[in-house]
């Protein structure tokens, strides 16, 4: 698992901290000129696999405390992008914290715009951070910090002004209901020479007249205000201050605070650093300074450290489906018996009902081709009207023709051969009709009325074939006198229809 280090970044240079367990170890600290950050760089460079978090207490930062109206979607953007550039004059490290919106009136949204106003004096730090590619998980300032403290100490004045003393100075925080309004610092250098007791009541005193000046509370509101100091000062401030009528001390001792906020052991310099460091690690605030590319590398790591979870989140899953699979196949295969069981038992029965069943009067392929030809009746058009309608209008236009028997037939597909075409099924009517027993005289004009009456029924669109004339003409057959013959020539022709 990556190291935690902590780094508390002022106007005079940077202190390291790592975090081990629920306590602060002071690693090192770097000056803010050329030496001192390349003293810095190569801290970072031989612990690459930390994990970075920055605590910014300079006091070049703009906190700018605004009701405005409430907006959506890019009116918002633009509006707070505005905003930003006016109060922290563009700088990449800003942000915006909104606060809910008022319940009266025009509801307006309070917002709060903070930021680094001076990139170019700790850039250096974060570049090298950046350079040799380790997790900067979080950038934040001091005051965006002191709001946990405050929960912490389970403060609920209605106003607050918070005074405490880092490395970088005396920092002051206004807090209304909660909500940081105005944050101050005062730098070391121009408090040396002073009374520290002194030193933090004067500027408490600033801020009470400046708020009151703003018009933030009335001139006759006595400002309470948390002074966060060691012990020996706490007793010393709790005297003076029964002097100043506009303000009300609260000493608080640092090391009941850091009790308080379970940070072990107390700070022994009598700065409230380490304090605030520990409150960032424990109780960050949901909005940072850092954008997302000074956070890729932390990202990165995050991804690789999720990448095992999602893995082993993947495996329990397949396990899981695996386990649902086999379940339901358990469950298909009981189907499946229960199924074959019932198909068996139908089987049974219906070879039962097929033994009580009386004998068919025809064999079962013999059923089969009566079936086969019933359904290729009733895909095709092979009623026998097809071919009795035109043979019935022929036999009206010779009277001299006499029906004596028809059979009907349905001639199988044929398949294409070398000289032949494919062919459908076709109807088939064959007529067997005799001649007139006077053209038994006249062979020449019997033929012409077979051909004759062939040719009628060609005309209606029907396929004749005549399979017998009525007079045998065979050269190898003996002739024979009209007597010989029978009294009605006959002869026999065939219709076919449908089919292609």
């Amino acid at each position: 698992m990556s190291d935690a280090r902590l780094l508390y970044m002022f106007d005079q240079g940077l202190a390291a901290y790592r975090a081990v367990g629920g306590r602060l170890q002071a690693e090192a600290e770097f000056a803010n000129d050329a030496e001192g950050q390349a003293q810095f760089a190569a801290y970072v460079a031989e612990r690459r696999d930390s994990v970075y978090s920055v605590l910014a207490d300079l006091s070049e930062e703009a906190y700018h405390f605004e009701k405005v109206p409430f907006v959506r979607g890019a009116d918002r953007k633009a509006l707070f992008t505005r905003k930003l550039a006016q109060f922290v004059y563009g700088s990449p490290y800003s942000v915006v914290i909104s606060h809910g919106r008022e319940k009266t009136g025009r509801r307006d949204e309070r917002v709060v715009f903070t930021g680094l106003a001076r990139p170019g004096q700790f850039e250096p730090w974060l570049h090298a951070i950046t350079q040799h590619e380790a997790a900067l998980a979080a950038l934040h300032s001091l005051p965006m910090v002191s709001t946990a403290l405050l929960q912490a100490l389970k403060c609920r004045d209605e106003r607050l002004l918070l005074v405490c003393r880092t490395r970088a100075g005396l920092r002051q925080c206004y807090f209304e209901h909660g909500v940081l309004r105005l944050a101050r610092l005062t730098p070391a250098a121009l408090l040396s020479g002073q009374a520290e007791t002194g030193a933090a009541l004067q500027e408490a005193r600033r801020v009470c007249h400046y708020l009151a000046g703003q018009r933030a509370f009335a001139r006759d509101v006595v400002l309470p205000v948390l002074f966060l100091l060691p012990d020996a000062e706490c007793a010393q401030l709790a005297n003076a201050g029964l002097d100043e009528p506009e303000l009300r001390a609260l000493p608080l001792a640092l090391g009941e605070a850091a009790a308080r906020c379970g940070l072990q052991p107390p700070p022994g310099d009598g700065l409230s650093d380490t304090l605030f460091l520990h409150l960032m690690r424990k109780h960050p605030p949901r909005r940072q300074l850092a954008g997302p590319a000074l956070r890729r590398f932390d990202a990165l790591r995050r991804l690789r450290r999720s990448i095992p979870l999602a893995a082993a989140v993947a495996c329990a899953g397949a396990v899981a489906a695996a386990g649902l699979l086999l379940w339901q196949a358990a469950g298909l295969d009981q189907q499946t018996h229960a199924l074959q069981a019932e198909a068996a038992r139908v089987q049974a029965d219906l070879a039962s009902l097929e033994r009580a069943l009386p004998a068919p009067p025809f064999a079962s392929d013999t059923m089969a081709r009566a079936v086969a030809g019933l359904e290729t009746l009733e895909r095709g058009n092979f009623a026998p009207r097809l071919l009795l309608a035109p043979l019935s209008r022929s036999l009206d236009r010779f009277p001299d023709i006499e029906l004596q028997s028809l059979e009907w037939a349905l001639l199988p597909p044929r398949a294409a051969s070398a000289t032949l075409p494919a062919r459908g099924p076709q109807a088939s009517l064959t007529v067997h009709a005799d001649l007139a027993a006077s053209a038994a005289d006249d062979m020449r004009g019997g033929l012409d009325r077979v051909a004759a009456f062939a040719d009628d029924l060609r005309g209606q669109g029907v396929e004749v074939a005549i399979l017998r004339q009525p007079f045998d003409l065979d050269a190898g057959v003996a002739l024979r006198a009209a007597a010989e013959l029978p009294q009605a020539p006959r002869f026999a022709v065939r219709l076919l229809a449908g089919g292609s």
